[in-house]
């Protein structure tokens, strides 16, 4: 009877015993794979912000984006709307 209490007793100790260590996780000891950054004790996601002298054209790409479809609307809406004479 004793033999049954010790394989499910063991085993729980450990764990309690290892639960009350302290972590130690400094961003000194801490290195995060690339894409990641240490904060507050951990690994974060890095936040890449848009940096428009590596990329100079996206913005004229978007204003592209936005301007051609509302002349097309403009043209088409002249062209449908307005009287031929």
């Amino acid at each position: 009877m004793q033999d049954t209490w010790v394989p499910g007793t063991l085993p729980l100790i450990f764990g309690l015993l290892s639960s009350l260590q302290p972590t130690v996780n400094t961003c000194d000891i801490l290195s995060c794979p690339e894409g990641f950054m240490c904060c507050e004790n951990e690994c974060c996601l890095q936040r890449n912000i848009w940096d428009p002298a590596k990329d100079p054209f996206r913005i004229l790409f978007i204003l592209t984006c936005i301007i051609f479809p509302l002349l097309c609307i403009c043209g088409l809406h002249h062209y449908l709307l307005t009287s031929h004479y």
